[in-house]
């Protein structure tokens, strides 16, 4: 199920996390999903993520139709036949609510298959609550070339369709993904449960990718799991036509937008990728281009070009000079040219783990 329909179950998960961990001193609301960076107070919160599991009551406030309103409006756009079984999930804490939504999901859509999933950004943080809600969830994480992110991102915001994340926020995101499957991967019981995937081997190759994911959660490979014309969507009459910012229309699996980035992402932007998830691209596979965007000779043309945009969402500092500097400083520290104690360790990196496995990834 696509269109993130639970983000604001969520938000609200994590807002009950906050107030567990620090009573009144947590103000979440609508906030977006943070990225955790640079921040002791929100550090010490993914800690708590990571910890807890979903016996957690639901706060009043969110129970019933008022969270339900929220994550209504964001199934309208592609699983609208959903939002009739919402009145029904009455449940008092997250990890009822989250298995009662399932079962209906399933009884809904009338599925005969062992299989029901959703697909939500940037909620990798709570794949250790989800499993231990339910041990027999399975999680893939999806990696894309940041920079091909961020042509995408780039053309929406031309074309006029709606207003962007802030770039830097959506890089340090994407960077938060790529840091907690090195955390996962050294973890005994969940590492087993998730299987990481990237965009561009599923459409290079896209028979051999899906077997080995679906090997992953215990599934036989068919033919129609590749032939996108039967594809089903649950909001439409016909088959989905796809979801690019570059074609109206999409049928198969194409290869050649791979690449597409080079020619239509901005320098400035090509930049800011790589300062920013530049380590964890080259571990991830994606060769850097840029041979030292620390040198920061783009850095006017990408402010200019900020200060004309009103962002749909954003969670860095607001303030250009003092996050590029602390993103500086990650790097001088990967490099071995800084050293800091623990305490900012884990605001870089979170863990002192996920430090020494970058430092392990060669530079070209």
């Amino acid at each position: 199920m696509a269109c993130d329909p639970l983000l604001p179950w969520f938000k609200s998960l994590r807002n009950a996390i906050g107030e567990n961990t620090f009573a009144y001193d947590w103000q979440g609301g609508n906030e977006p999903l943070l990225d955790y960076y640079y921040n002791k107070k929100n550090n010490e919160l993914l800690e708590s993520i990571l910890k807890t599991d979903l016996e957690i009551q639901i706060p009043k406030e969110d129970q019933g139709e008022n969270l339900n309103k929220r994550i209504s409006k964001r199934m309208e756009a592609e699983c609208c036949d959903l939002i009739s079984v919402l009145p029904d999930l009455q449940e008092s804490n997250y990890g009822d609510w989250i298995n009662d939504f399932f079962h209906s999901m399933k009884q809904i859509r009338r599925s005969q298959g062992s299989i029901m999933g959703i697909k939500e950004p940037w909620i990798s943080e709570f794949f250790p609550a989800l499993f231990r809600n339910d041990n027999s969830s399975r999680f893939i994480l999806i990696f894309r070339d940041p920079r091909a992110v961020l042509a995408s991102m780039f053309k929406a915001d031309m074309n006029g369709y709606e207003k962007i994340g802030q770039p830097l926020s959506v890089l340090r995101h994407w960077r938060k993904q790529a840091n907690l499957f090195s955390i996962y991967s050294k973890d005994a019981e969940l590492s087993s449960k998730i299987h990481m995937l990237r965009y561009e081997d599923l459409v290079n190759d896209p028979i051999s990718t899906i077997k080995q994911l679906i090997h992953k959660i215990d599934l036989n490979f068919e033919d129609s799991m590749i032939d996108t014309n039967r594809f089903t969507g649950y909001s439409e009459s016909a088959t989905p036509a796809g979801n690019s910012s570059y074609e109206t229309i999409q049928s198969g699996i194409q290869k050649w937008p791979i690449d597409r980035w080079r020619d239509t992402l901005p320098d400035h932007l090509k930049q800011l990728c790589e300062l920013v998830c530049g380590q964890e691209m080259i571990e991830l596979g994606y060769p850097m281009e840029i041979v030292e965007p620390r040198q920061l000779n783009w850095i006017n043309e990408y402010e200019l070009w900020e200060k004309n945009k009103e962002f749909s969402w954003r969670t860095d500092m607001e303030n250009l000079l003092a996050d590029i500097a602390l993103e500086i400083l990650r790097q001088e520290v990967i490099d071995g040219k800084k050293i800091v104690d623990d305490s900012i360790i884990k605001q870089l990196f979170y863990k002192q783990e996920v430090l020494k496995d970058l430092q392990k990834v060669n530079k070209p």
